[in-house]
C-alpha cells in the first residue's frame, strides 16, 4: 500500500556486500538488490561487477584497506561477506593470488569498523571442513587440504571464524560442501559435527540467498553450520 499523508516510504535495509566479484559473491548482489536492499559492494573495479541498479552503490577499493573499507560500510545495518582466498586457476597446486593472511586482515577490518560503526550483524561464507566439520571432508579431499595450495582458503577460512569468535558480533560462518554453478531447488540442510550427515554439494545460487535469509536469524547467530543441499 503506498504512503499516505506525511508517512515517508520506509528506506530499504542497506548492507555492504564483500566479494562481490567472485562466483558467489556476484550472485549476492544480485539476489539483494532483487530483494529490495540498498547493497554497498567494495569491488577493486566496478567493471567486473555485473549487476546494475538504482539501489547498488560501488565502492572501488580493496577490502585490505581499513580506510576504504570504512567508505564502503558507512549508511549500512548488515556486512555479508563472499571473501576468500584465490589461485591462479582450480589445479590444486595453482600459486595463490591472494597473501596468506588475506583473510584475517580482511575480518580484522570489518569487526573492528562494525563495532566502530555500531553494526552487530555479519554473515560470512566459509566452508565445509574448518573447524570441528573437518570430519565432513571425503578421505580425498582432506588429503587435498593438507597438502596442496587449497589448504590456504582453509587457513584463511579459520582464521576468519577465529576473528568473528573473539568479535563479540552477532555473526554467522556457513560452511558450504562443494560449490556447483549450476542451480538447484533441492531443500537445504544444516549439519553440526557431522549430523545430519551432510550432503556432497550446494549450489552457489541456494548458498547467496541463504545468507541473506539467515540475515534475521537469531537462532544462526554465533553458529557455523555446514550447509549442503538435497
Amino acid at each position: 500500500m503506498p504512503p499516505t499523508g506525511d508517512q515517508a516510504p520506509e528506506a530499504p535495509r542497506s548492507i555492504l556486500v564483500l566479494g562481490g566479484t567472485g562466483n558467489t559473491g556476484r550472485r549476492v548482489v544480485r539476489q539483494a538488490v532483487s530483494r529490495g536492499f540498498a547493497v554497498h559492494a567494495l569491488v577493486r573495479s566496478r567493471d567486473r561487477l555485473e549487476a546494475r541498479s538504482e539501489r547498488l552503490q560501488v565502492v572501488e577499493g580493496t577490502p585490505q584497506s581499513e580506510a576504504d573499507m570504512r567508505r564502503a560500510m558507512l549508511g549500512c545495518t548488515a556486512v555479508l561477506s563472499a571473501l576468500g582466498i584465490s589461485r591462479t586457476s582450480a589445479w590444486p597446486w595453482a600459486p595463490l593470488t591472494s597473501p596468506p593472511e588475506f583473510m584475517q586482515t580482511c575480518m580484522g577490518h570489518a569487526t573492528r569498523l562494525m563495532r566502530e560503526q555500531g553494526i552487530s550483524r555479519i554473515v560470512v561464507i566459509s566452508a565445509g571442513g574448518v573447524g570441528d566439520s573437518a570430519g565432513d571432508l571425503p578421505p580425498g579431499f582432506a588429503w587435498l587440504v593438507r597438502h596442496s595450495s587449497i589448504g590456504a582458503a582453509y587457513r584463511g577460512h579459520e582464521d576468519s571464524e577465529r576473528v568473528l569468535r573473539q568479535s563479540g558480533l552477532d555473526w554467522t560462518a556457513l560452511r558450504p560442501s562443494a560449490l556447483r554453478d549450476r542451480d538447484h531447488a533441492g531443500e537445504v540442510v544444516l549439519s553440526y559435527h557431522g549430523q545430519p550427515k551432510p550432503r556432497p554439494w550446494i549450489s552457489r545460487e541456494t548458498l547467496a540467498g541463504l545468507m541473506l535469509d539467515v540475515l534475521d536469524d537469531d537462532s544462526l547467530i554465533g553458529r557455523a553450520p555446514t550447509v549442503s543441499q538435497r
